[in-house]
């Protein structure tokens, strides 16, 4: 290494790296090296503090102490824990959004089978007039939301999955031992969820369906 104000070179032997994540935030990074090995004076700009357990209160209290100096003291665990909290918030929104966009589309599926009963009154007449039995059309509209009950499900999960895999990818080119680890507990939940409450939505008006008489039905067009 070389010093590019004072000019002299020096070897130097690397005993750790810091973590390019673990150091983000409130945590200073940088090469850390004493003067002596420098071969200069260096003027200190921060000063690490290891306070006790139960220290509450210890950074106001160093800044206190040096107020005459101006110094500002950042208490390291409580901006970690901030930060923390703050990525969680984020990360709690997204999935607040995200299950907000569910709900939406469980919702919207009902109201899509209700309006295909009323705009089909006709077609069901006719399928109770050539032999159908109310529990085969209540079938018919469940199987149908079922079908497209699957097809969202997968498709969700397929471009979930999709997304989720260049995301990793792309932090990799930094953390190169960043694992990509799927949840398939929660992720079996959320679609076993989202399966029932879809049928749940629709078992009304397919139930709807199946008690239209097929003289009335067939009188519209």
């Amino acid at each position: 290494m070389r010093d590019l104000e004072s000019g002299n070179s020096f070897e130097l032997t690397v005993i750790g790296v810091l973590d390019t994540l673990a150091s983000a935030g409130p945590v200073p990074v940088g090469f850390y090296v004493s003067p002596d090995t420098i071969g200069r004076d260096v003027d200190a700009t921060q000063f690490f503090f290891n306070v006790g357990d139960g220290a509450d209160g210890a950074a106001a209290a160093i800044e206190a102490a040096f107020f005459e100096n101006g110094v500002e003291t950042l208490g390291l665990k409580e901006s970690i824990a901030e930060t923390q909290a703050a990525q969680k918030a984020r990360f709690n929104l997204l999935i607040g959004f995200m299950s907000l966009g569910l709900l939406v589309g469980i919702v919207a599926l009902g109201v899509i089978t209700a309006r295909a009963v009323v705009e089909g009154r006709h077609g069901i007449g006719v399928l109770r007039a050539i032999g159908f039995s109310p529990a085969m059309v209540q079938l018919s509209f469940l199987v149908e939301a079922s079908f497209l009950a699957k097809l969202g499900i997968s498709l969700g999960l397929g471009l979930g999955l999709i997304t989720s895999v260049g995301v990793i990818d792309e932090m990799r080119v930094d953390e190169p031992e960043v694992e990509f680890v799927l949840p398939w507990p929660k992720v079996i939940l959320i679609s076993l969820g989202a399966y029932i409450f879809s049928l749940l939505t629709t078992i009304l008006p397919a139930r709807h369906a199946a008690l239209i008489a097929p003289a009335e039905a067939l009188r519209y067009k």
